[in-house]
């Protein structure tokens, strides 16, 4: 029997009395999708458990106010989760629907193996398990990408400020050679979100 995939990482879910959203500490492991809170110390205090069956359905959803977020939808309740951006949302949704879709395969039975891994604590690394980066290493991407938005920005300002034949050959080749430099630093951010 086909094990599904593992995921772990933050998401905001909105409480059951629909009124507020917390940010939670999701596990996706085997047909658990268990959440809590985890501490700087690694420690996590688990808070509850979605148990996946065969006729789950997850997609996204457009509410106001959130990000990217999606609805995960079973018999008798629904779950509404929000996530920091679309690649993160897409791998979410994708890894619970391909847990779904073994879930079917094996007509709702779990494998053996499912049900061992799902009785390791569910905040351990499992092998194979999808980690996403801390809350604390995505502020600072964001504000990588927001300080060489604005290099760029400030040298095109000046660029265009300056005729060309104002500036001396020296300020030319330093010019080119930040240009170059953040360019090149694009390329291999780029590269590395491919590669996640």
């Amino acid at each position: 029997m086909e094990i599904g995939p593992s995921r772990r990482g933050y998401l905001l879910k909105k409480s059951s009395n629909k009124k507020t959203w917390s940010q939670r500490f999701f596990v996706l492991q085997a047909n658990r999708l268990q959440y809590g809170i985890l501490y700087s110390d690694q420690t996590v205090n688990p808070l509850g458990e979605i148990l996946l069956s065969e006729n789950w359905i997850v997609e996204p959803k457009s509410i106001e106010g959130c990000r990217f977020p999606f609805e995960l939808k079973g018999d008798k309740k629904s779950y509404f989760l929000d996530t920091q951006n679309e690649y993160q949302r897409n791998l979410w949704i994708t890894d619970i629907q391909k847990t779904i879709q073994c879930l079917k395969k094996n007509s709702g039975q779990i494998a053996k193996e499912q049900v061992r891994s799902s009785r390791i604590s569910p905040f351990t690394t499992a092998p194979g398990a999808h980690e996403e980066p801390s809350d604390q290493s995505k502020e600072m991407k964001i504000l990588k990408d927001g300080l060489r938005e604005v290099s760029k920005a400030l040298i095109e300002v000046s660029i265009l400020s300056v005729s060309p034949q104002q500036l001396s050959e020296d300020e030319k080749s330093r010019v080119k050679s930040v240009l170059s430099k953040l360019i090149s630093e694009d390329n291999q951010e780029q590269k590395k979100s491919e590669n996640l």
